[in-house]
Parts: structure tokens; sequence; C-alpha cells
């Protein structure tokens, strides 16, 4: 909330990209951008009709926003998302990565190195293509926010049976660490919220 708050200070209106806004966290976020007057790209993997059902109710906060579908382990796809965000509403400046897959609880003699690739690939290997589609453009404008969605989990003693989210999501937070790092001299900031 305290990162988002501070964003839309200046006098334009900013462009936020909602990656996976068709989820709980991700659909709230839109709503909660919009209401702050951001322009909201949308997106969605899998479920269009909930994604055009969140643009038609983002219609009363007289922001514009466009819905787009990618597969955010696809690098073609990710930039192919960005080109359309940036042609409908102007350069991203905020990404807000809600992105996930069901987490089956499978016990660890049940679970195969799939299962937890799986959740390293949404969660470590899309990540590292918005980071890659996303920063030269923010080091132009010396300017950007991005915020993955992480899990307390990662803190504490995890459940049984979510040995790929947990191992997903760990990794995710080191990645992010490194690149907040790596771009801070930039304008850029990379946060993590549970």
């Amino acid at each position: 909330q305290q990162v988002i708050d501070a964003e839309n200070t200046s006098q334009r209106t900013r462009v936020a990209l909602i990656v996976g806004a068709t989820g709980g966290i991700g659909y709230a976020t839109c709503k909660l951008l919009a209401g702050k007057g951001f322009h909201i790209g949308i997106h969605y993997h899998i479920n269009e009709a909930k994604a055009t059902l969140l643009q038609s109710e983002l219609l009363s906060s007289k922001v514009k926003s466009t819905v787009c579908k990618a597969d955010i382990t696809n690098a073609e796809e990710v930039d192919q998302m960005f080109a359309h965000v940036e042609g409908k509403l102007g350069n991203i400046e905020v990404i807000v990565n809600c992105s996930i897959i069901p987490i089956p609880v499978v016990s660890l003699s049940n679970t195969s190195w799939s299962c937890v690739e799986d959740h390293i690939n949404i969660s470590v290997k899309g990540m590292f293509n918005l980071f890659s589609e996303a920063i030269p453009r923010m080091t132009k404008s010396q300017y950007g926010r991005i915020i993955a969605i992480s899990t307390q989990a990662i803190e504490m003693s995890p459940p049984k049976g979510w040995i790929g989210y947990i191992t997903a999501k760990t990794a995710l937070s080191g990645l992010c660490k490194a690149m907040a790092s790596e771009i801070a001299s930039f304008g850029i900031t990379v946060n993590m919220v549970s």
C-alpha cells in the first residue's frame, strides 16, 4: 500500500501493468490502482472472460485500460504484451506481478521435478522475462516500480506439500533482491509483497 500510495503524485497519469490480473490479488490491485488514477494494462493467460469483465468494471474509474493475453514464460509473448500495452496506454512505469498457478498439496515422495519446474517457470522465469522487457524501458526514463507477490510462508516453516511453490517463491525472492541492487541507481525499485 505504501509503495502504491507514493506512485501517482505527478500531474500526469501513470500506466500500470498488472500481470495475473484475473486472480484475486490481481483483480483487487487493478481496482485499487484505477481508483488512484492509473491507466491499467490487464494481463491474463487463460481467463479472457474475467479480464474483459474487469475492464468493464474499470470504466467507472474514468481511466483507460486494455486487456492483453500472454504466457509470461514465453519471452516473445511478453515482448508483444509490452508493445500492446504501450501502444494503447503509453509507457509502462509500474508492474505488479500477481501470476500464480494452482498449488497442489503433494508429499515429497509424490513430487516430480516437473511439478517443481512448473512453479519455477511461472515465478522465476516469468519474472525474469518481465524484468528483461521492463528494465531497458525504465532505465531510459530513469523511473520504474516493479512489485512481485510473494508469500509469508518462505519466512517461516511452510505448510507440508508445497515443495514446488515454496522453492519457486524463495528463488523469486533472490531474483528480486539481486535485481533491486542492480537497478536502484536508475530510479527503479523492486519490492516483494506478501
